[in-house]
């Protein structure tokens, strides 16, 4: 997959990025026929928001993942075309 696994989260602390989830948000992304927001990433990855939100920031970073559009405080996300 080519990605570093590991975030600088806050500033403070360094945590590996875990694959298992990185592969679901990138398939639910992949498998989605539109954007998603992180509660429908959640929902559909059985992770928590929290965590999505964790990873959708370093998918950003990494400049795997963009956001399309925003509507109030819901962002939506999709993968970033090769």
């Amino acid at each position: 997959m080519g990605i570093n696994m590991s975030i600088n989260i806050t500033g403070a602390k360094f945590m590996t990025m875990n694959p298992k989830i990185l592969n679901d948000i990138i398939e639910a992304l992949k498998n989605s026929d539109r954007d998603l927001t992180i509660s429908e990433i959640a929902e559909i990855t059985k992770h928590t928001r929290a965590t999505i939100r964790t990873y959708i920031a370093y998918l950003l970073g990494q400049g795997k993942v963009i956001v399309t559009r925003q509507i109030g405080r819901a962002k939506f996300f999709r993968l970033k075309e090769p």
